[in-house]
């Protein structure tokens, strides 16, 4: 990122948007699927997967 001349400044200048879509690209990778592990977790997904099919 670019950044200013000390460590920690606040940026002179707006980030390129190959970059900036690359750090957004990155947060929502990281995010989605976490979110999919803590929702199958909490309707116990593992448990109803493994009582086998359903008979229809």
């Amino acid at each position: 990122m670019t950044t200013g001349s000390a460590p920690g400044a606040a940026p002179t200048e707006p980030a390129p948007p190959e970059e900036t879509a690359e750090v957004i690209g990155g947060l929502l990778f990281g995010f989605f699927p976490a979110q999919v592990l803590h929702v199958a977790a909490a309707f116990d997904l593992v448990d109803h997967l493994a009582e086998g099919p359903r008979a229809v």
